[in-house]
């Protein structure tokens, strides 16, 4: 008579869900969650691209403690016409002004 355990020999448990799986296996068949660092730990870490940005220096007057020390005042360049001013009604919308609306 054979163990009818003997079936679980090849058989790990995911983490995540508990359920059943072949061993060896780095992904869930049931939840889909990866598991086990042996799949990303032989492959090196992906190269840094991008451009470094230029330096700027910081102006050490803006931190001063000194109490008679001027505000520096900084100004951005943007247009006016590309703000629109707001001419609509409140944020508050409720069932009954939409009811009220479609009437």
């Amino acid at each position: 008579m054979s163990d009818p355990l003997a079936t679980l020999l090849d058989v790990q448990t995911c983490p995540s869900c508990q359920a059943f799986e072949p061993a060896g296996s780095h992904q869930c068949f049931e939840c889909g969650s990866f598991h086990g660092g042996a799949i990303l730990s032989n492959e090196p870490p992906p190269p840094e691209e991008g451009e470094e940005t230029p330096h700027m220096p910081e102006d050490l007057l803006m931190y001063s403690l000194n109490p008679h020390s001027k505000i520096i005042t900084e100004k951005f360049e943007s247009s006016e016409q590309a703000v629109t001013p707001w001419k609509g009604g409140g944020t508050r919308f409720n069932i009954d002004d939409l009811v009220e609306e479609s009437e």
